[in-house]
């Protein structure tokens, strides 16, 4: 597989101590050498549970925040997501409806406007969440897994 296009160079790996590698390379896809690194692992997923939190978002200045909440199951699952800002708790999409198999995104800009905030997504059935970060015009990105009680 090919990590970072035709520009990439300089590949290396060492082990994450958890059973997966970090690879990290040096890449011009922004016009100018950056460093990019990639935690690839063969754990299993994550499991689907009720209640997830998720953390470090920021939707000030050049920044996005998605959060992107999957429905592994068989049925319906209704979705509440409160944004957690400095000012109190701000309703999120309230009682959406996710098909069986599939996923949606939620774009965090849409419904909070602070340098950092929380979300916590409750669901009617077990789903898997992740939080993904973008910023300076999408030259860099983060993503992770929400925490779960």
């Amino acid at each position: 597989r090919e990590i970072g296009g035709s520009n990439a160079m300089s590949p290396c790996m060492v082990p994450d101590g958890a059973g997966g590698a970090i690879v990290a390379w040096q890449d011009q896809r922004s016009g100018f050498w950056d460093i990019y690194a990639q935690r690839i692992s063969d754990s299993p997923p994550p499991p689907a549970l009720n209640t997830w939190y998720l953390a470090e978002g920021c939707t000030q200045g050049d920044m996005e925040t998605f959060l992107l909440v999957q429905n592994p199951g068989g049925e319906l699952v209704k979705l509440d997501v409160t944004f957690m800002g400095s000012s109190g708790p701000v309703d999120g999409p309230q009682g959406f409806v996710l098909a069986p198999g599939h996923r949606v995104t939620f774009k965090a800009n849409d419904f909070i406007a602070e340098w950092g905030f929380s979300a916590v997504v409750r669901a009617s059935r077990p789903v898997v969440c992740e939080r993904a970060m973008y910023g300076n015009g999408r030259a860099w990105a983060h993503d992770s897994i929400g925490h779960t009680p």
